[in-house]
């Protein structure tokens, strides 16, 4: 069946995303994080509270859903055909020159 252009494919609930309305309710770091929150914005907020749950191992809640993440990894180690899959010649052509 067809999923409808702006049909929800998946609902995922608010108190089980890593956002930042999270990160500073968290019991740890929530307040470290929300002083300093003019500092740390949008991605980098999120990347240290990733760090930080990551740093709790199995004890934390997201675990789960850390443990299926993908290695961190650089464009130019990509094999061709997923390189091909971006569908976007000049990526493609700057990651094989950095390649060589």
């Amino acid at each position: 069946e067809a999923i409808a252009t702006d049909e929800h494919m998946i609902e995922i609930p608010m108190n089980l995303m890593m956002s930042p309305p999270i990160a500073f309710a968290d019991p740890d770091v929530g307040a470290l994080l929300k002083s300093v929150e003019d500092m740390l914005h949008g991605d980098l907020l999120l990347t240290v509270f990733i760090m930080h749950e990551l740093r709790k191992g199995e004890k934390s809640f997201y675990s789960p859903f850390l443990a299926i993440l993908p290695e961190p990894g650089n464009i130019s180690e990509w094999c061709s055909e997923h390189l091909d899959l971006l569908q976007d010649p000049a990526i493609c052509v700057k990651a094989r020159n950095r390649k060589a």
